[in-house]
C-alpha cells in the first residue's frame, strides 16, 4: 500500500527538516509549498512548527512535560511490544488513573484503541528524563515484524505524535522521526508468492509426461495439512488469508492443468465455497479481516477464471469479501477495501462480450486511473455487516458520516485535486445526497482489476487466439503488487500452454522451490486490542 496523505506530508516535512544544515534553501522552498490545508490536525501542525524551529536555527522547542514513571516500567512495556515475557504485576501495580492522561492525545487519536496510544507518550517521557533514547528506538524498531501494513502505520502515527510533543531537543526528535519515517516506508507486510512456483512444478510434471496431478497431489496433501492445524482462534487461524490464497491457487490449477474438475471442486468447498455439495472437511476458519478481504476477492476471481462460477456464488463470495471489509478495525482501511468491494462487485455483475473485454484489458493497461477503473465509496455507507456496538470494535463514525468531498479527503487521505478529478460534478463542500456512488482514487486497486479481467480472459471461449496478449498486456499493471503478480504471471503462463521443459525449467528457477509456509507473526500486538 501507498503512504496516505497525511504520511506524504509528514516525508515531505522531515525531509525538509532533514536538509536544513545541508541544504538550507532547498528545505525553505520544501517547506513554502506545505500549506495550512496540509498540516490540519496533530501531529502535522507539531511537526511543521518544528520544522520553522529548526529553520530558525532553535536548537530547543516547548514540549509537553508528563509525570514520569519508573524506567523499569518502559523496559516491561518494550518487552510487552516485542512480544517477550514481561512483568504483568509491575504493568497491573500502576494505578489507571495515573496512565489515562498519557493517551490524551489530540482528537485525531482519540478512540483509537492502539496499545500506543498509552505506550509513547510514557516512553519518550522517559527517554527525555531518563535520556533512555533506546526505549524509544526500541519501540520503533519493534513495528518491523508487524505485518499489517495499515495497522502499523497508524500505529507510528501515534508515537510519531508524541515524539514531537514530548520532547525539547530538536536534534533528538528529527532523529526518532527519520526512524519512523523509515520503518513506514519498509517495514512489515505479508505477500503471497507460492502460485507461479506451483504452477512451473505442475506444467512440468505435464511436459514430462504426466497429467499434472502427480506434483499437485503432493503439495494438495500438504496444504490441507496445514489447513487442518488451523484453529478458530486468533493467532492460530488463517490470519494473514495465506491458507485460502494457497487453496484457491491449487483449485485453479486443478481445473485450469489438470482438468480435474472434481478435485477442483473438492478445493473450493475447503475453503467454504458451496459448489459442489460434497462434503470436503470442515472450512477454513477466519482471521484478520484485512487479509480476508481482498483474499476472498481472489477466490471470486478464481471461481470465474475456472468458469465455476454457478448462479449466485459469485455474489455470495463477493458479498462475504464485503463482510470481512466492513469489519476492518481502522477506518480508512475500511473505507478503501469497502470502496474496493463495491467497484469488483460491479465488474463481477457486468457482462462482457469477448470484444468488450478484450476493449477494457487495452483501456485499463493505458489508462488504469481513468474514472471507470476507481474505487466506489456510497454516501452514508451503512457498512452493514460491521459489528456495531460491539465492545472490541473501534468507531467507524468518520468514514459513516462524511458527506463531502472535503471529507472524503480525510477518510481516504487522497487530496482534493484527485477527488474532483473524478468526480468534477460536485463541489468540496457540496453536501451529498445518502446512498450517491463517489469515485474514488485507489491505485491499488487497478492491480486487483487487471487479475479480474485476466480471470475472465482464460474463461471467455472467444478470445483463444487473443488470451495470450490481452493477458500479457495486463502484466505490468500487476507488477505494483507483488501478490498479483505472483497471479498474473502464472495466469500467463497458464495461458501460454507452455510444454516446452527447457523453458518451464528457467520459470521454475526463476519462480523458486514451491516451500508451503506460514508467514512470521508479528512480534507485538501493534494494532488496535
Amino acid at each position: 500500500e501507498e503512504l496516505g496523505g497525511d504520511w506524504q506530508t509528514a516525508a515531505q516535512l522531515i525531509l525538509a527538516w532533514l536538509a536544513v544544515d545541508t541544504n538550507p534553501g532547498a528545505a525553505r522552498a520544501m517547506r513554502s509549498r506545505i500549506t495550512d490545508d496540509m498540516v490540519q490536525g496533530f501531529p502535522l501542525r507539531l511537526l511543521r512548527d518544528r520544522l520553522d524551529a529548526a529553520l530558525r536555527h532553535e536548537p530547543r522547542f516547548p514540549a509537553d512535560v508528563q509525570p514520569v514513571l519508573p524506567l523499569a516500567l518502559g523496559r516491561e512495556l518494550i518487552k510487552r511490544i516485542s512480544g517477550q515475557d514481561f512483568n504483568r504485576e509491575l504493568l497491573a501495580s500502576v494505578n489507571q488513573s495515573l496512565i489515562v492522561p498519557f493517551g490524551q492525545q489530540s482528537e485525531l487519536l482519540q478512540g483509537q484503541g492502539y496499545v500506543a496510544g498509552l505506550d509513547a507518550p510514557i516512553i519518550v517521557n522517559m527517554a527525555r528524563e531518563y535520556r533512555a533514547d533506546g526505549l524509544v528506538d526500541d519501540y520503533i524498531g519493534a513495528h518491523a515484524g508487524y505485518n499489517y501494513v495499515e495497522y502499523r502505520n497508524r500505529s507510528l502515527w501515534i508515537v510519531l505524535h508524541a515524539v514531537c510533543r514530548h520532547h525539547d531537543d530538536q536534534a533528538w526528535v528529527l532523529g526518532r522521526l527519520g526512524r519512523i519515517l523509515a520503518m513506514a516506508l519498509t517495514g512489515g507486510g505479508v505477500e503471497y508468492g507460492e502460485m507461479l512456483p506451483l504452477t512451473a512444478a505442475t506444467l512440468m510434471d505435464r511436459a514430462r509426461g504426466g497429467d499434472g496431478r502427480t506434483a499437485l497431489e503432493r503439495w494438495r496433501l500438504a496444504a490441507l495439512g496445514a489447513a487442518d492445524l488451523l484453529q478458530q482462534n486468533r493467532g492460530a487461524n488463517d490470519s494473514w488469508g495465506i491458507h485460502k490464497r494457497r487453496l484457491t491457487a491449487l483449485a485453479e490449477l486443478y481445473s485450469l492443468v489438470a482438468k480435474d474438475t472434481k478435485e477442483s471442486c473438492r478445493l473450493f468447498e475447503r475453503i467454504g465455497v458451496g459448489i459442489s455439495g460434497v462434503a470436503a472437511g470442515p472450512t477454513l476458519p477466519y482471521g484478520f479481516a484485512g487479509f480476508q478481504a481482498p483474499a476472498t476477492l481472489r477466490l471470486a476471481d478464481a471461481l470465474r477464471a475456472t468458469a465455476l462460477d454457478t448462479a449466485g456464488l459469485i455474489d455470495a463470495t463477493c458479498d462475504a469479501a464485503l463482510q470481512a471489509a466492513h469489519n476492518v478495525q481502522d477506518y480508512h482501511f475500511a473505507a478503501r477495501v469497502t470502496a474496493r468491494c463495491n467497484a469488483l462487485s460491479r465488474w463481477h455483475r457486468r457482462v462482457l462480450s469477448s470484444s468488450e473485454l478484450a476493449e477494457q484489458v487495452g483501456a485499463l493497461a493505458s489508462t488504469p486511473g481513468a474514472a471507470q477503473f476507481s474505487a466506489e465509496h456510497v454516501i452514508d455507507e451503512p457498512y452493514r455487516h460491521r459489528r456495531h456496538g460491539d465492545p472490541d470494535t473501534l468507531p467507524i463514525d468518520r468514514a459513516r458520516h462524511a458527506n463531502t468531498l472535503e471529507e472524503l479527503m480525510e477518510v481516504f487521505q487522497r487530496s482534493g485535486v484527485e477527488l474532483r478529478g473524478l468526480n468534477p460534478e460536485y463541489a468540496l463542500d457540496e453536501v451529498l445526497p445518502p446512498g450517491m456512488m463517489v469515485r474514488v482514487p485507489d491505485p491499488g486497486l487497478a492491480p486487483l482489476l487487471a487479475i479480474h479481467l485476466a480471470a475472465r480472459c482464460l474463461a471467455d471461449k472467444g478470445l483463444e487466439d487473443e488470451r495470450c496478449g490481452l493477458i500479457r498486456t495486463l502484466v505490468s499493471i500487476a507488477t505494483r503488487n507483488p501478490t498479483a503478480a505472483d497471479t498474473m504471471v502464472s495466469y500467463l503462463v497458464i495461458a501460454m500452454d507452455v510444454d516446452d521443459l527447457e523453458l518451464l525449467e528457467e520459470v521454475a528457477e526463476a519462480a523458486g522451490e514451491v516451500t508451503l509456509s506460514d508467514p512470521t507473526a508479528p512480534v507485538g500486538e501493534l494494532g488496535p486490542s
